[in-house]
Parts: C-alpha cells; structure tokens; sequence
C-alpha cells in the first residue's frame, strides 16, 4: 500500500462473457499498457481498462487462485507443505519480516489501488454511457470489497483507503473493523445494483450477492445473511451437482469461476493443480479422519498417494486435470464460489436465530448430495453449528481461506489449532502481523497485539 504503484492497467484482445451462475472466459495477456492520463480520454482504452481489472485480479492477483488455499489451509489444519521453507505456515511461525505474510497484504491493496483509480477515472468522464459508467463501477466495488474482505479477516483493522491520492494513502491509519465491513457492504450492494445481467458482464448479480451473503454472515448479521442467501439461491439459476461434476466447467453449482482454458501464463496451465494438487501440499490427518464414514466428498475429492521420500500422504482430488482434456465433458474450472456455500450460509444464519428446523433441512440438502442420511430432528443450535462447521470443512478445503476464517470467525481457533503438536500455536496468531516494510513506511500504523514491529 505504501509503495507508488504508476498506474498503468493492461489492455486486452480477448472479450469476456459470463452465462447466468458466472463464467469468465478467456483472457488474453496484456499486449498494450495505458497511462492515467491518456485512460479516460475514448472509450476503447476505457473498455480495455476494465479488461485489466479482471486479468490483474484474476489471473495476475495471485489472491484468488493461489495465495488463499495454498497458504491459509498450512496456517490451518487441513494441510502442510512437505518443503521446509513453508514451516513458516505450517507451524504458525510467522512474523512481521515473513514475504508469505507480506503478499497477503500487498496483492489486496494493489487490488484496491487499481479498483479506486477506474471509480474515479470513471466518475469523472463523459467517453462512456452512464448505463455503462455504472456497470463499470459496480465491478470495480465487487473486487475492492473482495479484496477488503481479505484483509479485515486475515489482518483485523486495516487502512480503508477509498483513492489513489498516495500523500493521503501512504499515511492513513488502521481502520476498525466494523468500518471495513460497513464499506464492503456499501460496495457489493452497489455491484449487485450496478449490474444488469448483460451477457458482457463479468461479475453476475449472484456472484456479488452471495458475497453478501458471506459478509453479512461473518458480521453476524444473521437476519441479512438468511435473507441473501435465499434470495441467491432462489434466483441465481444454479442448483446443487454431485461430487463428481462440481468442478466441471459444465458443473451448474458454479457462481463464479476462472476458465483453465487459458495459455500457458508463468509455465502454469491449469489453476486447480496450481492451488490444490502441488506434489508438496499434503492433507492433514485432521482433515481426512473428520469425514464421516460413506461421503463422497471423501471418495471423490482426497486421493491417497505413497512415494518413497515421504511414504504414504494424501492429497486433494477436487480437480483432477493438469491440462485441458481431449473430452470436452471432462473440462474442469477454477471455483471461486458455488452454490453449497450459500446453503450452508442459510443454515448457520437460520441456527443462529433458533429456526433448527428450517437450518437442519439446509444442511441435509448438502449432506444428500455427499451421500450421508439426514440429521435427526431435534438438535439444538449449538449441535447444527457443530454441524455447520463439519460441513463446511468437508465442502471447502483448500478452498478460498474457508476453515482459517471459519475457526477464526466463529472462536474455535485456539481450540483447534492449539492441540497440533507441530504448531507454535498462540492465541495472537489468529490475526497475520502487519508487514515490516509497511510499518517502517507508515508511522500512523501499528502491529497487532503479540507481534513487535522488528519480531
């Protein structure tokens, strides 16, 4: 944040489309780089502007497709690196000094930055229609408030930096997190306003209403997040597959999603390998032993390996292409969100406001498609929260940063983590050290509790 990123934003070839649960389509690499001051001036550069804004978050912004489920499941208890330079996160050792740490908080703000500068290029020209100014801006505050999303649950307070003024913004003190939350939903109900449902769109009105949904749910704003959720799942055109399609790019569950049908970027093709299935992300036994007997998300999605260097481990199996495949059916896509989370959403919201039953039938909708029988009638909120949990942790490893933000959100962290023998498990370490460079930078920031600046 503290660093003068030039704004220069990548024009693309490709077009984009999304159908009605969310896809994104190819995207070509940048071939072209724009200045501030030439970028508003037609609205060509302008429409490749916001082509940019979805290959730098997307495909450049390694937060959606990598930083998220390869770090956040070590510093958890679903996986571990087998490589020494991860114990860092494996072990809970981080610091202020550590890069891993460092990249959580630098990627969302560069995604902020260029989110910020398209608002104010955009409300300040009149090279494209307002219906389009519109939809551009709303797509923009869809992944300013991802991002910021990121950075309240892994950091807790944080700078809100609103423009791209860097004599304000390089000195702007944390914010509380109540007014983070206030602005992420500020943000996605306009992204949810903003877009039309035109096929050019990139973001759906699903995809930022079921983040909605999310941050209502993480608030504890229990009424709003069973009311989005419903309404999500009422209306977004998607509906609940098998283990074995979910991940498809046929699969109907998906709201949003990033294409694997995409060149070759960094020697990298295929984002579900990349994030899930490295020959040294192992699945803890935490993990693997707390599926019930008879799921398929158990069968379909973990995948029991041996080699001779580290005997026999398990890994994900959630996506199972390294390449796009000859078989057009078998084409898989990076999941970003899917329809499972706003069931489960709906379930703990319901719980939350003593609606067992309503909250009950959510969870065995989920647990029908693993194959398990249903709940018995009769369990008490905290018996369907224990459940919430269960199901999530089976739905969502290396997912996202879901188990992290789940124990952390829901105060099981020090519980769950602090029994790992192989952690240095402290209660502090539920929120990341803000980086060195960045308090060095800033005087007005300060480190969070358990950590000294030069730790």
């Amino acid at each position: 944040m503290n660093k003068i990123y030039k704004f220069m934003l990548p024009a693309l070839l490709a077009a984009l489309s999304m159908p009605s649960c969310g896809y994104l389509t190819d995207i070509d690499m940048p071939v072209d780089k724009l200045t501030k001051e030439t970028l508003f001036t037609d609205s060509a550069t302008v429409n490749a502007a916001v082509e940019g804004l979805y290959s730098n978050n997307l495909l450049l912004n390694p937060v959606y497709y990598y930083l998220l489920p390869f770090y956040a499941s070590a510093m958890a208890d679903d996986s571990y690196h087998n490589v020494t330079s991860y114990d860092v996160l494996n072990q809970n050792s981080y610091s202020p000094t550590t890069s891993f740490i460092a990249n959580l908080w630098d990627y969302p703000y560069k995604s902020i930055y260029q989110s910020n500068a398209l608002i104010e290029g955009l409300e300040n020209t009149s090279v494209v229609t307002e219906a389009a100014k519109i939809r551009y801006i709303a797509q923009a505050k869809y992944f300013r408030a991802y991002s910021y999303f990121v950075l309240v649950n892994f950091f807790g307070d944080v700078p809100l930096v609103l423009m791209t003024d860097y004599k304000v913004t390089s000195l702007q003190a944390r914010e509380n997190v109540s007014a983070i939350y206030e602005q992420i939903i500020r943000d996605l109900k306009d992204a949810e306003s903003g877009i039309d449902g035109n096929s050019n769109n990139k973001i759906t009105k699903a995809a930022a209403g079921a983040l909605l949904a999310r941050v209502y749910l993480y608030a504890e704003r229990w009424a709003e997040a069973e009311g989005k959720a419903s309404e999500v799942i009422a209306t977004s055109g998607c509906a609940l597959e098998s283990p074995d399609n979910v991940f498809l790019r046929s699969s109907r569950e998906t709201i949003f999603r990033i294409t694997s049908n995409y060149a070759t970027y960094n020697g990298r093709v295929y984002w579900g390998t990349l994030c899930a299935n490295r020959s040294y992300n192992f699945l803890r036994d935490e993990l693997v032993r707390a599926f019930e007997e008879g799921d398929l998300r158990r069968e379909k999605w973990i995948i029991a390996r041996n080699s001779a260097s580290a005997g026999d481990y398990h890994q994900s199996y959630k996506y199972k292409q390294t390449a796009n495949p000859s078989d057009a059916s078998l084409a898989e896509d990076y999941v970003v969100m899917r329809l499972s989370e706003l069931y489960l959403i709906l379930a703990e919201a319901q719980a939350r406001q003593q609606k067992a039953a309503q909250a009950v039938g959510n969870l065995n909708a989920i647990r029908t498609r693993a194959g398990l029988s249903d709940l018995p009638s009769g369990l008490n909120e905290a018996q369907i929260l224990s459940a919430v949990e269960r199901e999530r942790r089976a739905e969502f490893f290396l997912e996202d940063a879901h188990r992290w933000w789940d124990l952390k959100r829901t105060g099981r962290i020090d519980e769950a983590l602090g029994q790992i023998s192989n952690k240095s498990w402290r209660p502090h370490k539920a929120l990341l050290p803000v980086p060195e460079t960045e308090l060095a930078n800033n005087p007005n920031l300060t480190p969070n509790p358990g950590y000294g600046a030069l730790e």
